[in-house]
């Protein structure tokens, strides 16, 4: 079982909140159920690869993003040599 203040659920939720989105669109987004993103922010399910990448596109940030918390406001994409700015 996961922490409830599981930071990588924390992230994900940071983020779609910055992002005015309800855990719905996050889902249909990423094209994954509503109870993912529901367990997944309160670290209730283990965050595995394939849900880590859907939830990031959705979001529109790397997925390193969420597994090692760089700064929201700038995001670097590494493959890139860039930053993207998110405010």
């Amino acid at each position: 079982m996961h922490h409830p203040n599981d930071p990588i659920g924390r992230r994900v939720r940071d983020l779609r909140l910055q992002r005015a989105l309800s855990q719905q669109d996050l889902a249909d987004r990423a094209g994954v159920h509503r109870l993912t993103v529901l367990q997944l922010e309160a670290g209730t399910r283990p965050a595995l690869p394939r849900t880590m990448r859907k939830i990031a596109a959705a979001l529109a940030v790397p997925v390193m993003a969420l597994t090692i918390g760089q700064p929201s406001d700038e995001l670097c994409v590494l493959e890139q040599q860039s930053c993207l700015i998110h405010q």
